[in-house]
């Protein structure tokens, strides 16, 4: 009886050392990116205005494509100078994903809340002013490319059958001499 007291701890040992070991960091990527672009800006009475917009994205991506994190920009329009500044959360998948948040023109002191679509190269959005009860649709071209993927932590015990990976030369890139 004392030996299948002693398996079961050492199986419980084993099985949390594994626990923990497992590489967390495999599971999910945090990216910090910065961001340019060109904006164009809808808002009412037909008013139009396109400009610039710069601003940096913190970003984690898990291995199952979820996506979320936080973004602030600023706009610059050609026509009026310093227009917004804007804060927002980020959530969805890798490919395509949520900005909701909200922010403030400084010309005019008007809070607004914002929400958009965001894609590779592209955000469309929703500006509505808390002050003024208007609202403003924008188009933004930027430098946003799609964030890569996350790799799959590897089995344990190191991949296939024989522990190479499966793959001609070992998996390692090399191919086997000829």
């Amino acid at each position: 009886m004392v030996l299948f007291g002693d398996f079961r701890r050492s199986a419980l040992v084993a099985a949390l050392g594994v626990a923990l070991a497992l590489p967390t960091a495999a599971l999910a990527r945090d990216d910090t990116r910065a961001y340019a672009g060109l904006v164009f800006s809808f808002g009412s009475a037909s008013q139009a205005s396109a400009g610039l917009v710069v601003g940096a994205q913190a970003t984690r991506v898990r291995a199952s494509d979820r996506l979320t994190g936080f973004d602030v920009n600023a706009r610059f329009s050609f026509g009026s100078g310093f227009d917004r500044i804007a804060v927002a959360g980020l959530f969805g998948k890798r490919k395509a994903y949520a900005n909701l948040g909200a922010g403030i023109n400084p010309m005019t002191g008007d809070v607004f809340l914002t929400g958009a679509a965001q894609a590779a190269h592209a955000r469309v959005g929703l500006d509505f002013g808390l002050m003024g009860r208007d609202a403003g649709v924008y188009f933004e071209l930027n430098t946003l490319q799609r964030l890569r993927p996350v790799a799959a932590p590897p089995p344990p015990g190191g991949g296939g059958a024989a522990g190479g990976g499966g793959a001609v030369g070992g998996g390692n890139g090399v191919s086997p001499a000829s």
